[in-house]
């Protein structure tokens, strides 16, 4: 997701890869990125800690400074 110079993104259908439509769902090479932890997971083990992490607004902030598109 990051631009780097040297890296062309191309249109697929018309439809050029950005947020906006990798979140919207119109452009159609993306996919969905899944965190899962087993239900008897201990809640302070640290799958649980980072999955509550990535879920709260700090963590969502990191997903899009990464180059990925948070969660609506």
């Amino acid at each position: 997701i990051f631009p780097a110079p040297e890296v062309e993104l191309l249109a697929i259908d018309g439809v050029r890869p950005a947020a906006a439509t990798i979140a919207d769902g119109s452009y159609p090479l993306a996919t969905d990125v899944f965190v899962v932890v087993r239900e008897d997971t201990a809640t302070d083990s640290t799958a649980v800690t980072l999955r509550d992490w990535l879920l709260s607004n700090d963590g969502q902030d990191a997903v899009a400074a990464s180059g990925y598109v948070p969660l609506p």
